[in-house]
This record gives C-alpha cells, structure tokens and sequence, in this order.
C-alpha cells in the first residue's frame, strides 16, 4: 500500500524583526583583509548601498550584486556598492531569470538576525532506524532535471522504484553500493506532480519508506557560474537553491562553504535549512554530503 505523502513546498520568508536596509549585493569570497564599512568582513555579508568594501596588501574580494553582477577586487582598492536599482557594472553577470531566483535566497540567508520558516512536506518516514536501509535523496525536494538517487545501509542489490501516487513509472536495473545512481532510462517526470521513490528487493518488497520530490525544468543556473572561482560559485548556490527548494544540492554547497571557510554564517545557515527540507539528522546529512561530492 502506497503511503499517503502530503506536500507544501513552501520556502517562507524571514522571521519578524525590525526591516534591514534592502540588500544591494552579498560578499561571495574574501582573502585576507576585507572590510566593509571599515569593519572586518566575511563570506556572505550582506551589502547595504553605498558601503565601502575595501581590501588590504595581498587580500581580494568578490563581490555580487543586486541584478546579476559580478565585481572582483584586487589588493588595495577601494569599491562603493551601487544602491539597487543603479546601472549595473561592466563585467560578469548571471542572467536576468537566475540573478532573480539567487538574489530571493541570498537576502534571506544574509539578513541580521533573521530565520528562514520552511513549512515542509510530510512523508512516512518515522525516527530513522540504523538497521534499515534509508533514502537520502532525492527528499521533499524540487529536483532540476533527471534525479540521482541515493540512499545508505540496507541489503544489496536493490532496485530503485518510481512512482507517481499508486503508479510504478520506473523500475530500475539491480544496483548496489549507495549512490548517486543516475536514471538515464527514467521516463521524463513532468514538472508539478508529486512522485515518490523507494528501494526494492529483486522480489519487489519495499526496502525503505517512500521518499517524496517533484521536478522541474533543467535550469541555465550552472553554466551561468563558469569562470567563477569555487567558494563564489557556491554561496550563489546558496541562494539559488535555497529559494528553488533544492535541498540536496544547497546541502552539498553550504558543505563544500563551511569546510573552506568554517566562520560563514550564510552557510551554516543554509546547512540548517537543507537538513531541516530534507528532514535528515546531522549524520544522514554528513553522510549525504559524502556521498554527493
């Protein structure tokens, strides 16, 4: 019997509190000494317009702002970020679609002392139990594209199972170890309806709950990141996720941030966020983050 798995797929905004001056960027990498309004800066500060973001001998910042634009500082200069809505400068840029979805998320993750409400979609997943197999993702999620599939513990080989309500669409070939098992035979999910995924024995019982997640169209996002140096690439990401709902890949950037940059606050904020949308412990979300490298 097919659990009944009830979805809202809702990213809320920002707890009350008093109104932050409206973003105008977010710092994407800082090297050395960066200060911003002459304070000491770090990864993912938001920018308010007209602060001064300065670097000292040997330092470089990164900064992105408000419509899509990418400025870089070498040492020793001096850039005072444009108010929003000012003309964008020369340079690289997201497109306008991408910059829209990455600059939603990025000014929830960066405001002072706000919290991001997630109002969650629920499945039938009780208090994990070590002895079982247990899918890690994809999970309560919007995946872009074909999903790949992931899960830990349990028998092997297994079949992954998809299903949209009471209909098997996909049966795959026998797998083993813990994945990413790629699809590259599922038939194409149609963006909206809610599937679900499970594990099976060659026998066809059930071997871990069902999992739910929906789809949505491939994005032009990550080809819009090329040129950019790793950890700029991953705070965008950051943002872009978050307010995507894609809680896999916005749990293997916050990952990939915080092992460089251990100090950056939008990370472990948006680390927090994706276990909570996945609804994983911290170990099925290391162990997630290990196996999605």
């Amino acid at each position: 019997m097919r659990p009944l798995v009830l979805a809202l797929f809702v990213v809320a905004a920002v707890a009350a509190g008093p109104a932050p001056e409206p973003a105008a960027g977010v710092l994407a990498s800082a090297k050395g000494d960066v200060r911003v309004a002459a304070r000491p800066a770090a990864i993912g500060d938001r920018l308010a317009g007209g602060a001064a973001v300065e670097t000292g001998h040997g330092s470089t910042a990164t900064l992105y702002l408000a419509g899509g634009s990418i400025v870089r500082l070498g040492a020793g200069q001096r850039y005072v970020v444009p108010a929003p809505g000012s003309r964008a400068p020369d340079g690289a840029r997201l497109d306008p679609d991408s910059a829209k979805v990455t600059e939603s998320g990025l000014w929830v993750l960066s405001r002072p002392g706000g919290s991001v409400l997630l109002a969650a979609m629920r499945g039938d997943e009780a208090v994990p139990d070590p002895r079982r197999a247990r899918p890690l993702s994809p999970r309560y999620e919007v995946v872009s594209g074909t999903p790949a599939f992931v899960a830990i513990g349990g028998p092997r080989p297994v079949h992954v199972v998809v299903a949209e309500g009471k209909k098997t669409v996909w049966r795959s070939a026998p797998v083993d170890g813990e994945g990413p098992w790629s699809a590259p035979d599922l038939p194409s999910l149609a963006p909206g309806p809610l599937f679900s995924w499970r594990l099976e024995s060659p026998e066809g019982e059930g071997i871990t709950p069902w999992s739910p997640f929906r789809t949505a169209p491939a994005s032009t996002f990550e080809a819009g990141l090329s040129g950019l140096e790793p950890v700029e690439a991953d705070v965008l990401r950051l943002g872009y996720y978050l307010e995507s709902q894609a809680w896999s890949p916005l749990l293997a950037a916050s990952a990939r941030v915080l092992a460089a940059h251990p100090e950056a606050e939008i990370a472990r904020r948006a680390w927090e966020r994706a276990k909570e949308g996945l609804q994983l412990d911290e170990d099925g979300a290391t162990a997630l983050t290990r196996l999605l490298r």
